[in-house]
């Protein structure tokens, strides 16, 4: 599985990483900066991602909706978007929905069983 994870905060995004190193045959991808997610976004725009996990406050506040727009028209759909937030609220995850994002999932309450919940890590 081909995965992009945008996160500017190395911590976060390393864990991210290993939880997917552990399943053999993914391709990862790292992105810090709204930037450089939307150059891979494009460079990769033939072979597109399967999963993308951004968070939503990067260069600028709210950021990570624009790359869920992106990315989904990029992608025609095809690639699963999970926007992670530290600040999540329904209100929010709806918006992410709206964006083309598959799910929404808060940051400091646990994603590793949301991660499982929502099929995208196999125990």
């Amino acid at each position: 599985m081909k995965i992009l994870i945008v996160d500017g905060d190395p911590f976060v995004s390393h864990s991210i990483q290993q939880l997917f190193k552990a399943v053999t045959g993914n391709e990862l991808y790292s992105a810090e900066t709204t930037e450089d997610a939307l150059s891979l976004l494009e460079k990769n725009r033939n072979e597109v991602f399967d999963l993308m996990i951004t968070e939503l406050d990067l260069t600028n506040k709210n950021d990570g909706l624009m790359i869920i727009e992106q990315a989904h028209t990029i992608s025609a759909g095809k690639t699963k978007i999970v926007l992670l937030s530290g600040s999540m609220t329904p209100t929010l995850a709806v918006q992410a929905l709206k964006c083309g994002a598959f799910a929404a999932v808060d940051k400091f309450t646990g994603f590793l069983g949301e991660f499982y919940s929502l099929g995208l890590l196999k125990k």
